[in-house]
């Protein structure tokens, strides 16, 4: 998995954190999101491979597309940053960080933070057990502009409310994304904070 490098952490949850990431491809890149998932039982990983598995069927324009689903051992990963992923709590408050334009990130100067991932040798006969747990992580494109709630909160702050063409423009867009996916599964966590709106 070294065709990722973190830029940046641009919010958690209680399921993980999310982390801006830059994609490298043969010299061609581009910047995706990576989305640490915490899994607490097996029966919760097959629930998280079954919604991925449906997450990437789904190809709709105001659908944010999933890629994929990366597992990595945790042993090949740093302990600072198993140690950061595995302590996010469920109570823990959304915290996002304002995530630079992508222009401003291709300038020079940038310097995102490599994750060192080191494949380890097979342990002897009768060594202590491996740690056999893995860190999930989904692959999505990245959408560069905010979040729905952000943008109402930002109003209320300015005592305005949201234009009302804007508004309906943003819940036909919704409907429409609704309407497609609920062919195939029930989305079951609508919220101001999981609607993001692009820069354009």
């Amino acid at each position: 998995l070294g065709k990722y490098r973190i830029v940046e952490e641009i919010g958690r949850g209680g399921m993980g954190i999310v982390f801006l990431a830059e994609k490298n491809a043969e010299g061609v890149t581009d910047y995706v999101v990576l989305k640490t998932l915490k899994t607490l039982s097996p029966r919760h990983v097959e629930m998280l491979k079954k919604e991925a598995n449906i997450a990437t069927g789904l190809r709709h324009e105001n659908i944010v597309k999933t890629y994929g689903l990366e597992a990595i051992p945790f042993a090949d990963l740093p302990a600072s940053f198993t140690g950061e992923v595995q302590n996010v709590s469920f109570e823990s408050a959304q915290r996002k960080i304002q995530v630079r334009r992508l222009s401003a990130l291709r300038h020079v100067g940038h310097a995102p933070r490599r994750l060192v991932i080191r494949r380890h040798a097979p342990a002897p006969a009768g060594a202590p057990k491996k740690d056999d747990r893995k860190l999930y992580m989904l692959v999505m494109d990245y959408v560069e502009g905010a979040d729905l709630g952000d943008l109402h909160k930002e109003h209320l702050q300015l005592g305005l409310l949201l234009p009302v063409p804007l508004a309906a423009f943003v819940i036909s867009r919704m409907c429409r994304a609704l309407s497609y996916a609920h062919e195939t599964c029930i989305h079951r966590d609508i919220s101001p904070e999981n609607i993001l709106l692009n820069n354009q």
